[in-house]
């Protein structure tokens, strides 16, 4: 399959003319025509990470691993060797991932010094992951999809129905009205006849009992009437919600068969791997329905980090879920100080995110770490960029549970 980069701005595919690929030296690439555009602005400013670069834009260095098809100039020898494309020209090490963010190839340095904590997916989990989607178009522009399309219009004719039952109950409506003004216009003269027949005689009242006794058969019919419509009205009602629910619970059991085996009942215990198997939780989260305890371990891993962990945690928290959430990501490679999980987290530092929590295991801050409320978890794994970060650790847990320590262990990884 033909994987081709583009520019993160315009999004139009890196070629060797107006849309050359250069390379920042913050680490991320954007095309000639954007960085243009971006300098004619007078801030040389990059789009992902704010920070300034240095020299003209036509001076920068060109990614020509990104542009289809092209060999660069000053690779390759005198005797005519090939260009390994499979090595880093930054760093000559092997590529192995691809840089969600920045949409480049990296290799293992690539990932230490500018792209840590972006969202890293090994290449053939690219790949695998466009194969996925052509089989869900495949799935779509067969049965199934004609099979949801029918679905679907049998719904909207039962809407339209249901609007017509509105229209007609709005007609009934104005009936019932109209008939409750009469009724209080006659109840009035009623009033003004019974004041009066003690003067009245026997001839005029006569005549107006008859017309007391001809409204009281016309209040019948029409009383008959108006129940009649309105039964009837009822009982179109209770076909069309019969109708309605029927069609709603087939579209639901269509949707279900689209879910991936994977995604079980939120009342069962499952792991959530990866970015791919994130993204497929929070799109199906009106078919998965939530248990009342629940637990779910969120893993977000070097190889396959989790780029929408703030969407997926949003909904597990209003799922009513405990999380063990191992960011492994940052708690084996903290040592960059752009890899702070306070960044990936910071929605959740004033909503009590601590409550929802079974266990951590990242790469916090000190003053992220208080508010996130995690000091009181039965598990904690956090990666500390040294050993005078074990103080600050043991004051709050000293605050929370008395006389507790942390002892340093090896690789600068400390936990309790």
């Amino acid at each position: 399959m033909n994987v081709q980069a583009l520019c993160n701005v315009c999004e139009n595919t890196f070629n060797s003319t107006n849309h050359k690929p250069l390379l920042l030296q913050c680490g991320h690439t954007y095309c000639l025509a954007c960085l243009k555009d971006i300098e004619a602005s007078g801030k040389k400013l990059c789009p992902s990470c704010r920070e300034e670069w240095r020299g003209e834009s036509y001076e920068l260095p060109i990614s020509y691993m990104l542009i289809p098809g092209a060999i660069p100039k000053s690779t390759g020898d005198a005797a005519g060797n090939k260009v390994d494309y499979n090595m880093c020209l930054l760093h000559s090490y092997t590529i192995e991932h691809w840089c969600c963010k920045c949409r480049v190839a990296t290799c293992k340095k690539c990932i230490s010094e500018m792209h840590y904590a972006h969202g890293l997916v090994a290449f053939e989990n690219v790949v695998g992951y466009e194969i996925s989607m052509e089989q869900i178009k495949e799935a779509f522009n067969g049965n199934l999809g004609n099979k949801l399309k029918k679905d679907l219009k049998d719904s909207v004719s039962v809407c339209n129905e249901g609007l017509e039952l509105i229209e007609s109950m709005k007609e009934i409506e104005a009936k019932l009205l109209s008939r409750k003004k009469h009724l209080l216009d006659q109840e009035q003269n009623l009033s003004a006849y019974m004041e009066n027949v003690e003067n009245t005689s026997e001839t005029a009242l006569k005549e107006k009992f008859e017309t007391f006794l001809k409204i009281m058969s016309c209040c019948d019919v029409e009383k008959t009437s108006l129940s009649s419509e309105l039964q009837l009205a009822l009982l179109k009602f209770d076909v069309f919600g019969g109708e309605f629910q029927s069609l709603n619970e087939d579209l639901e059991a269509e949707k279900r068969h689209l879910l991936p085996e994977e995604l079980p009942v939120l009342a069962e215990n499952i792991v959530i791997r990866g970015e791919k198997m994130s993204k497929k939780i929070v799109q199906a989260r009106s078919s998965i329905p939530a248990g009342e305890e629940a637990t779910v371990t969120v893993v977000s891993s070097v190889e396959d980090p989790i780029i929408s962990l703030q969407d997926l945690l949003l909904y597990l928290m209003k799922s009513r879920t405990d999380i063990h959430l191992q960011l492994l990501d940052t708690f084996f490679n903290g040592n960059s100080g752009r890899a702070d999980d306070s960044i990936r987290l910071k929605l959740f530092l004033r909503q009590n995110f601590g409550d929802h929590l079974a266990s951590f295991y990242g790469h916090l801050t000190y003053t992220a770490w208080a508010k996130l409320g995690v000091a009181e978890l039965p598990k904690l794994g956090l990666h500390l960029q040294s050993g005078a970060d074990v103080a600050d650790v043991n004051k709050i847990l000293n605050d929370n549970f008395g006389a507790v320590s942390v002892e340093p262990v090896s690789h600068d990884h400390y936990g309790m």
